[in-house]
């Protein structure tokens, strides 16, 4: 049936004449839930939000000349084990994969939550070197992947139509400094690991108390006004962190026990 557009400009017309609210809320923990009223298609919810981006490095290139199966192996594992990570929480979550980068969007009341997403940033890199050791092993190509995370303040509307694509759409820079950074760590010297200012003012009270050196972890990277020269406004922070007690296991062979 084709689109019949003359009839969806009435649809479009209500859409844009509707009335509109938009709760601001401190968390959106309950977004998806329509029997208390929380969100639906004529309203839409502002809140915090944390956002993870893991995106391949060049995977074009990487698997250019490689057969299909070997490619399906790669990216499954990858994606599928990033997942496992990203769903171990009780943080209200969604999780996608797009192409060849898996993200996950966490609602983010309190700094617990933001400490609580950049933990599972870390796990996922260390992932990295246990998933590339066992394809080392079967002779398939290594991977190597950047890991965005951004926080803010996000709206949050659904879209779609009801009983047949029924989505969520998060509006704000959380989503887009995430995605930004995955697609900026792990490559021209920048570390594995890049973060928001607004995550790492989050966290990094915390993480100094439970780890003193974390400050010297990241290095901070400046914004360049039109010129080239830079400001004093630090546009992110990156790092290559590991979580010590996952990286030796896998040094010490991936024993069972």
């Amino acid at each position: 049936m084709a689109y019949d557009y003359k009839q969806r400009k009435d649809v479009i017309y209500n859409i844009i004449n509707s009335s509109t609210e938009v709760a601001d809320k401190t968390s959106i923990s309950d977004i998806e839930s329509e029997t208390n009223g929380s969100l639906t298609f004529n309203n839409g919810i502002k809140g915090w939000v944390v956002s993870i981006f893991v995106d391949l490095v060049n995977s074009t290139e990487l698997f250019k000349g490689k057969n299909d199966k070997t490619i399906a192996k790669v990216i499954r594992t990858f994606s599928s084990e990033t997942i496992q990570i990203l769903n171990d929480t009780q943080m209200y979550k969604r999780i996608g994969v797009r192409g060849d980068c898996v993200f996950a969007i966490f609602a983010s009341p309190n700094k617990e939550n933001v400490a609580e997403a950049y933990n599972m940033a870390v796990e996922i890199n260390t992932l990295k070197k246990m998933i590339n050791k066992v394809l080392r092993q079967n002779n398939m190509p290594q991977i190597d992947y950047g890991i965005g995370i951004g926080l803010s303040k996000d709206l949050v509307i659904k879209v779609g139509k009801k009983g047949v694509i029924n989505d969520l759409v998060f509006i704000g820079k959380a989503v887009v400094n995430a995605s930004n950074l995955s697609n900026i760590a792990s490559r021209n010297g920048i570390g594995s690991i890049a973060i928001d200012p607004s995550v790492y003012t989050n966290i990094v009270e915390q993480e100094t108390k439970n780890y003193k050196d974390f400050p010297t972890w990241f290095e901070s990277e400046y914004e360049k006004d039109s010129r080239g020269y830079d400001t004093t406004e630090v546009e992110f922070y990156h790092g290559n962190v590991i979580k010590t007690k996952f990286d030796k296991w896998i040094d010490d062979g991936m024993p069972d026990q």
